[in-house]
């Protein structure tokens, strides 16, 4: 379901469950998301917003990822960003 960005980063900052570096990453995403629960900030973009490194930008995805909250879709070929979408049920 889609959230107001109000909603979407209340539930993401007052979630217990949440490290401080996945609420960051999490926020940054949500700040690209449209009305479709799809974002698309390029790893690069997430870390600048975020003042974390490429690294642990990634490490954060991937494990964010492993826990079912973000859905990452692969960029295709010769596209590099990929698309995001959260789970927030």
């Amino acid at each position: 379901p889609w959230l107001n960005p109000s909603e979407r980063d209340g539930l993401i900052l007052h979630s217990p469950a949440l490290s401080a570096n996945e609420k960051l990453v999490l926020v940054a995403i949500g700040y690209h998301m449209c009305k479709e629960n799809d974002a698309w900030p390029s790893q690069a973009r997430i870390a600048a917003l975020t003042a974390l490194s490429h690294k642990t930008v990634k490490r954060v995805v991937r494990a964010l990822g492993g826990r079912g909250i973000l859905v990452t879709k692969r960029a295709a070929a010769g596209n590099r960003v990929n698309h995001y979408s959260v789970a927030w049920d």
